[in-house]
This record gives structure tokens, C-alpha cells and sequence, in this order.
């Protein structure tokens, strides 16, 4: 009886160890760098799944003014839920660098800029170091990151498939998506003393003409209404009671949204 107890203790020790060590990966941080203009830009890679030789997603995650890759990775826990589901996937956090003219932290998203040319060389880089599927490109990102994840997913649109922003964005960083534009699933609270709801319907509105959709809508679910007719999704989930900040479940719904996309990469 003592060695059986003796060894399932001695298992037990061993899952321990296992998901300790599975916890110290997911806590740890892989920060890298690379130079755009002159300048040292750095960003946090995660990997979530088991390895394979499968061609994974790649989902960008920005942060909003004055915020951190690695306060964000946590702050929208879109990386944890596809860990809970057991889905694979790499995840990439950029560090903003100081806005022009201000004392503060935040994206250029001209679609000519310096951070866009810091995506490419992330998705340049990544994509040699990890077999990405690049039919699955998306991006989100929230309040001044939500309109990085626009601008990037309209400025390169011919790579990203979809986006979610949450809680921000601006129509300017729409207007680079004039011919074609990626599928869209805006988040954002009913309280949001930062984000007027006028101002994100407007950015909704300017995805529903570009997708070709009709006026009607439908509910995807109880926060969310998908207009119909779209040649691509276009989705507005508004929180009731939720300040500048993201929902409980927010994370956990932009990436079953984004999950939803099948490869469409020649095998």
C-alpha cells in the first residue's frame, strides 16, 4: 500500500512539475527586436499549442496610449482563451514608441508610416521563424490599439483577414480600405466616457458600405447585431454598463470570432 502511495505521489509530483513548467512557458516573455528607421522596436511572441509542422494564425494584439505589450497580452485575454480551447496559434504584442510631438506612448497609422513598416517586418520575421498561415492574419487591439488593428488591417489588406477592435478606432484609419476590406467585429461599452458609441458606429458603418452589406442586422449574440448581406462579416457587439475597458468575456468572443476562418492556403 506505502509504494502505491509512493508512486502516485511520485506522479502526482511529476503533473505538477509538467503544469508548473507549462505555466512558467505561458508566463514567461519572449521579447524581440528589430530596427525600422534607425530605431530599436521591440515585440512579444507567444506561442500557444502543441508544436507541429501545421501552419499556424497569426493574431497582432495592440495596445492603447501609453500602454505595454505585456500588459496587454493579459488585458484582453484573447491568448488565454485560445489556450483554454487548446487552439494553436501565435500571438504577437508590438511596443508603441513615442507619439511625434507628445510626451506619450501610441501608433502612427499611416499606412506609409514607421509602425506599419515595423508590422511587415514582424510578419516578415515571424514568417521565417514559425510556418504561419497567411490566409489566417488578424489583428485587434484596444482604444488607440483599436485603431492601429483598423489601420493595419485596411492598409494591408491583402494580408489580414480579419480584425476586432475594442473600445476605439477612428474612420480615418478606414479610408485606406477603399477597395476591399477584412472582415470587422467591433467591441465596446455603452459607458465609455472616451469612445462616444457615435464614433464606432460611425467606423461600423464605414465597414458595412465597403462590405456591401444591407441595413438589416441580426443578433449573433445577446451583445452583438451582424448586419446581413455582407461579403465579409461585419459585427457591433455593444456592452451594457461597461466603461473604457474590455468586457469579462470580451477576449474569450473575438477569438471564437476569429477561430471561425478556415485556411484557405493551397496545401
Amino acid at each position: 500500500m506505502g509504494r502505491i502511495f509512493f508512486g502516485r505521489a511520485i506522479a502526482g509530483l511529476a503533473l505538477t512539475a509538467f503544469a508548473a513548467s507549462a505555466l512558467f512557458v505561458r508566463c514567461s516573455r519572449d521579447t524581440r527586436t528589430v530596427v525600422i528607421d534607425g530605431i530599436e522596436r521591440t515585440y512579444d511572441v507567444l506561442v500557444e499549442g502543441e508544436p507541429s509542422a501545421d501552419p499556424v494564425p497569426l493574431v497582432f494584439v495592440f495596445h492603447g496610449r501609453n500602454g505595454s505589450a505585456w500588459k496587454i497580452r493579459y488585458r484582453t485575454g484573447i491568448a488565454s482563451a485560445a489556450h483554454e480551447l487548446g487552439d494553436r496559434a501565435v500571438f504577437v504584442f508590438p511596443q508603441g514608441a513615442e507619439y511625434p510631438g507628445g510626451n506619450f506612448v501610441a501608433w502612427q497609422a499611416a499606412c506609409d508610416g514607421p509602425d506599419m513598416r515595423f508590422m511587415d517586418a514582424i510578419v516578415r520575421t515571424l514568417g521565417e521563424n514559425y510556418s504561419i498561415d497567411r490566409s489566417r492574419l488578424f489583428a485587434s487591439g484596444f482604444s488607440w490599439g483599436a485603431e492601429m488593428a483598423i489601420a493595419f488591417g485596411c492598409c494591408r489588406r491583402d494580408m489580414v483577414r480579419a480584425i476586432a477592435p475594442m473600445s476605439g478606432g477612428t474612420w480615418d484609419s478606414v479610408d485606406a480600405c477603399r477597395e476591399q476590406a477584412p472582415a470587422y467585429r467591433m467591441t465596446i461599452g455603452d459607458n465609455d466616457p472616451i469612445v462616444p458609441l457615435k464614433v464606432v458606429q460611425h467606423v461600423t458603418d464605414e465597414f458595412r458600405v465597403r462590405q456591401g452589406c444591407s441595413d438589416r442586422t441580426h443578433s449573433s449574440d445577446p451583445n452583438c447585431r451582424a448586419y446581413d448581406d455582407c461579403r465579409n462579416p461585419v459585427i457591433q457587439c455593444i456592452y451594457p454598463g461597461v466603461s473604457h475597458e474590455v468586457p469579462e468575456d470580451g477576449g474569450r468572443e473575438i477569438w471564437k470570432f476569429l477561430r471561425s476562418f478556415p485556411s484557405t492556403a493551397s496545401p
